[in-house]
């Protein structure tokens, strides 16, 4: 912030002659900068620069710097609060799984824990069962149901049950 009020100060300080817009020292032109960026308000004897256009694009641009600088610094502030990476690291997965046949379905359950005090709010568990179909080319010694062939991936999502999934897999 300091730097570009720095510069644009400057900028104004060399237009305020030709440009009348009231600043006689650097300081004033400071000053202008500062309340462009800011957005304060114009203290200057012709706020419509009639005679001198083109300071209209260098205030233009200082109020946009001044916006793009905002919303970065709001940006890292947000980022720094929230810190959804750390946050990924405390919602636990069960190191074991079982397997469960009820009714006709197979049911695959497994242990999901939040670590933190704090609860998260809206939280999606999704799951995915990656499996390869058998076949005979996998040759003797290969557990039935499975394939050693790469190609043969496939995917399934799986629907939760408790709590229910809603909104589907």
């Amino acid at each position: 912030y300091l730097l570009t009020y720095v510069i644009f100060a400057v900028i104004y300080w060399q237009a305020c002659g030709p440009c009348d817009m009231g600043c006689s020292t650097y300081w004033d032109a400071l000053f202008l900068s500062v309340e462009t960026m800011m957005t304060i308000g114009y203290g200057v004897p012709d706020p419509t620069f009639e005679s001198c256009t083109w300071i209209v694009f260098v205030i233009g641009s200082q109020c946009m710097l001044g916006i793009l600088y905002d919303a970065t610094l709001l940006g890292m502030i947000y980022q720094r609060v929230s810190a959804g990476g750390k946050r990924s690291s405390t919602v636990l997965f069960s190191e074991k799984a079982v397997i469960k046949r009820v009714g006709e379905a197979h049911c695959f359950m497994v242990q999901v824990c939040e670590m933190r005090s704090k609860q998260l709010l809206e939280c999606h568990v999704r799951c995915y069962v990656y499996t390869r179909p058998w076949s005979a080319q996998d040759g003797p010694g290969t557990e039935p149901g499975f394939s050693t062939r790469a190609h043969d991936v496939a995917l399934h999502p799986l629907r939760l049950d408790d709590p229910d999934d809603s909104l589907g897999a």
